[in-house]
């Protein structure tokens, strides 16, 4: 995402030929004697104390051309963070795909974050909840999910150490999860339940000592909990 759609030339000093209003918006195009055009801001046009026909300077140009790029970064940020949930990292490779500079992104990052949308530890509070409540993940499949998402190990270990997820938590998800699956249960062979067992906990991410726990209990002669 370009401002500046013209071939750029190290052509300098650029002379601005035409500042054109662009509709109703709050921006301009800067066209210049290079062929050059620069969609800008208004509030650039103080800043740099832009008219029609001052000699801009190859320092000057940098810098403006910079502005722009951090104000266009900005404006998407803000509107990439608000519709969904993001992590840090998931902004920054975001934006660095889109070809953006990394300091660029710094100052976006920073100024998204002040409007508190991006909160790695809030969202991972939004994350586990809802892993939790809706999903019934266990620990491990929950620490996966959100490492996938790019949080910080530490942070999430931080976060699920406050909101106390136990063992008694994740052994009630796994009787959960097993009920669902009774009747499948109970469908297959003997020899293979504890398999079946296992490999459904497993692949929910319910904790190994929670595992070994539920499989001490499960009686296979007729699938019952004590």
């Amino acid at each position: 995402m370009i401002s500046d759609d013209s071939a750029h030339t190290n052509e300098y000093p650029k002379i601005v030929k035409e500042i054109r209003k662009l509709g109703r918006s709050n921006f301009v195009l800067l066209i210049f004697n290079t062929g050059e055009y620069l969609k800008i801001h208004f509030d650039f046009l103080l800043k740099y104390k832009i008219i029609k026909g001052i000699e801009i300077n190859e320092q000057t140009y940098i810098s403006l051309q910079r502005d722009v790029r951090v104000q266009e970064c900005k404006r998407y940020a803000y509107s990439y963070c608000t519709k969904y949930s993001r992590s840090e990292k998931e902004v920054f490779d975001f934006f660095k795909r889109k070809g953006y500079e990394l300091d660029v992104i710094s100052d976006a990052i920073k100024f998204v974050k002040e409007f508190d949308v991006l909160d790695d530890r809030k969202t991972i509070q939004f994350a586990i909840n809802h892993f939790h409540n809706r999903k019934k993940f266990g620990i491990n499949r929950i620490r996966l999910e959100l490492r996938k998402r790019g949080y910080s190990e530490d942070l999430v270990n931080d976060v699920l150490q406050e909101m106390n997820s136990d063992e008694d938590t994740e052994y009630e998800k796994a009787i959960y999860l097993i009920s669902k699956k009774e009747r499948l249960i109970q469908s297959k062979k003997e020899e293979k339940r504890l398999v079946f067992v296992k490999n459904l906990l497993n692949r929910n991410g319910i904790d190994f000592s929670v595992i070994k726990r539920i499989l001490n209990e499960f009686k296979e002669d007729d699938y019952r909990f004590d």
